[in-house]
């Protein structure tokens, strides 16, 4: 016999119903208004009520943000980055932004400061004062160790180096590389050349290992590894002539591995000037997925560093901080993944 299916289709179709604030407030017999304000974060959070309405839209698989779980803030976070790495990268640009609105939304006021290299000490610009600080990139460390002496907040969003004491938010730069390797392995290109310099950022030497931990990891590939010390745009401008000379070469890389984008957008236009047919006569692949990755001819094949989820893990643990100062240091990685494009293709006819 066949069962009759229809009340069982009802069931998973009832089940499957989009969860509604009117729901909840009928749960808890409240305004629908008075929900929307403790979800928005705008309703005092550390009311009774206001948790009642947090654990049961949890509970009913309402999705909320997570500033609907904090309190509501109106202090000034500083947001301090080296003007090197501000200056050489489209990435810190669209991080920054992101940042903003996260910090907006919470609350915050944004206030940017670009420190010059070697600046070592912080002044606050007129009255206006700091309730925390999120520092990024290149700043040197001397200026971090003054920061610390304020006794606020302090998160390190992608910072040069891993220090001890602090919460750091980064990308899990090994396992993004890790994802590009194996489709260039696919593609069965077994001579590269990695372009970035190990001592100039934590992330590229990471970069920078991931394919090392790669290569020793499949001997059985015996894939060779070229390495220059390019990690902006300029880098490669003045190595122009001693990167074409070595493209002359006989045992040359067939693909470029950039320590990001911007460099290897560098790169694509050194190459087609030189007369270099793209991505035939090399591929070329970066790390950042910038926008402009996706504008250039060939459309470049990169790991894309999710920007939002890096600002949004930057401001939970920033509030993490600010509810409870004597919270545990962590560190948080931030999954990447591999976006495939026209700059990468199959190599043939390796020996």
């Amino acid at each position: 016999m066949f069962r009759d299916k229809k009340p069982e289709q009802e069931k998973r179709k009832s089940m499957a119903k989009k969860v509604t604030m009117e729901d909840i407030a009928r749960e808890l017999r409240v305004s629908k208004s008075l929900v929307s304000k403790a979800l928005s974060g705008k309703y005092n959070v550390n009311s009774e009520i206001s948790r009642k309405i947090i654990e049961t839209a949890k509970k009913l698989q309402y999705p909320i943000s997570y500033q609907s779980t904090v309190e509501s803030h109106s202090g000034n976070v500083v947001v301090i980055v080296d003007r090197e790495g501000f200056s050489n990268t489209a990435f810190w640009i669209k991080i920054i932004d992101r940042l903003e609105s996260e910090l907006k939304l919470c609350g915050f006021n944004m206030i940017l400061r670009i420190v010059e290299d070697g600046e070592a000490s912080y002044k606050p610009n007129g009255t206006t004062r700091a309730d925390a600080f999120i520092v990024m990139g290149l700043v040197n460390q001397n200026l971090l160790k003054e920061l610390k002496k304020q006794n606020l907040p302090i998160i390190l969003l992608d910072y040069k180096i891993i220090v001890g004491n602090y919460t750091h938010i980064r990308v899990n730069n090994r396992l993004g590389t890790s994802q590009m390797m194996d489709l260039i392995a696919e593609k069965k290109h077994r001579h590269l050349l990695f372009s970035g310099c190990c001592s100039y950022a934590a992330s590229f030497r990471e970069r920078y290992e991931g394919v090392m931990d790669y290569i020793n990891a499949h001997p059985e590939l015996n894939i060779k590894l070229d390495h220059v010390d390019c990690s902006t745009s300029l880098d490669v401008l003045e190595k122009k002539e001693e990167f074409l000379a070595y493209m002359k070469q006989k045992e040359r890389a067939t693909v470029i591995i950039c320590c990001n984008d911007s460099v290897a957008l560098e790169y694509n236009i050194l190459l087609k000037n030189a007369g270099y047919r793209l991505p035939q006569d090399i591929s070329i692949v970066g790390f950042d997925n910038i926008l402009e990755s996706s504008l250039v001819d060939p459309k470049l094949t990169t790991v894309e560093v999710p920007k939002t989820e890096l600002a949004i893990a930057t401001v939970e643990n920033l509030i993490r901080k600010l509810r409870n100062p004597d919270a545990l240091n962590r560190l948080v990685l931030i999954e990447p993944k591999v976006i495939v494009r026209d700059s990468l293709i199959e190599r043939r006819n390796q020996t």
